[in-house]
């Protein structure tokens, strides 16, 4: 009897061993199944990233565009302001020429 428990054991480890030996195998092509996918999710990201960031530049192009009047007229203030400061420098210098 025990001979025969000893085969039934056996006969039981060995089919543990060809389901382990399957599951081994199964594991490592569901992680590169797994990897593959991600590897795929990356990609998706990267170029919905683009995409958005493309169309972000579409829509800000036309606004500069209106904003590019405002900016000619700021550069203009600014100079204007800096021929004012040129006119003003010499009076300036005279005033504390004059209160030394």
């Amino acid at each position: 009897m025990n001979g025969l428990n000893n085969t039934i054991y056996g006969i039981n480890n060995s089919i543990d061993g060809v389901n382990n030996a399957i599951y081994g195998i199964k594991n490592p092509l569901c992680g590169i199944v797994k990897a593959k996918n991600d590897i795929n999710n990356a990609i998706y990201s990267i170029v919905n990233g683009l995409k958005n960031g493309m169309n972000g530049l579409k829509l800000l192009i036309p606004q500069i565009a209106l904003l590019k009047p405002f900016m000619a007229l700021t550069i203009s203030f600014v100079e204007l302001t800096m021929q004012l400061m040129e006119l003003i420098m010499p009076s300036v210098a005279l005033k504390i020429q004059f209160m030394e």
